[in-house]
């Protein structure tokens, strides 16, 4: 186990960019926020780009990040001792096929899978409130054996503008919020998403799908899954195709 990848500011236009990348066995996958000891610092103006990146067996969290900007594209992060993505304080997201599943084994987990808030806890122990900007996320799957594995919880001192489309959760929290999920017809809940077989890591789409095949919306930027394969015009949850 090796600690974590951390990034920080940087200029504006000058992104953080990972392309065709294996993250795996670290404590932290990526770490991503201001540098922590100036505590009044915005969110940042580059962005992490993540294109094509597989993040796992962390033993805290694959992506954890506080005022940050984050753009992925065909993203698998899996098997985390707590969370697979922790978003935190201010941000501005935009995930395309994205496939969030946490197995972990080792120890109990009581953390969610997928955790968003607009708060943080900055280095002298005071709680924070940022803005959200304009987020979508978008064709994904967020899944595992807790009850619970899909949490956002915002604090309304500070806007949050953020729509979650076509996915499938594993979550008891309500998703009826025409606001933040605007289409219910295309919001999935504890069905299962017939992984290959998720106590080997295999997140791939099994014979058994049916919910997470066919039930996505075509995005030009994303016309290849993760390992390459040609997605159709009703492409299916997550960062794989079904390949039958």
């Amino acid at each position: 186990q090796w600690d974590r990848i951390w990034i920080n500011e940087g200029d504006a236009g000058m992104d953080n960019v990972f392309r065709n990348v294996v993250i795996k066995n670290s404590l932290i996958g990526i770490q991503c926020e201001p540098v922590p000891w100036l505590v009044d610092l915005p969110t940042t103006a580059n962005k992490l780009v993540l294109d094509n990146v597989k993040i796992q067996n962390c033993s805290a969290a694959g992506i954890l990040s506080r005022n940050y900007r984050i753009t992925s594209t065909n993203l698998l992060v899996a098997d985390c001792g707590q969370y697979c993505m922790a978003l935190t304080g201010g941000g501005q997201y935009d995930f395309n096929q994205t496939t969030v599943a946490n197995y972990w084994n080792w120890e109990v987990r009581n953390t969610p899978a997928f955790a968003m808030t607009n708060q943080f806890t900055d280095l002298n122990g005071a709680v924070q409130t940022r803005e959200i900007e304009t987020s979508t996320f978008r064709n994904g799957i967020i899944y595992g054996p807790n009850t619970n594995e899909f949490e956002v919880n915002v604090d309304d001192a500070q806007p949050a503008s953020y729509t979650f489309n076509y996915w499938l959760f594993r979550t008891d929290q309500p998703t009826n919020d025409a606001v933040h999920f605007p289409e219910q017809i295309h919001i999935w809940r504890n069905q299962d998403p017939g992984f290959v077989n998720s106590g080997e890591g295999d997140y791939h789409l099994g014979n058994s799908s049916a919910i997470p095949v066919n039930n996505g919306q075509f995005d030009i930027s994303a016309i290849n899954d993760l390992d390459g394969v040609l997605r159709d015009g009703q492409p299916d949850l997550g960062c794989y195709e079904f390949v039958p």
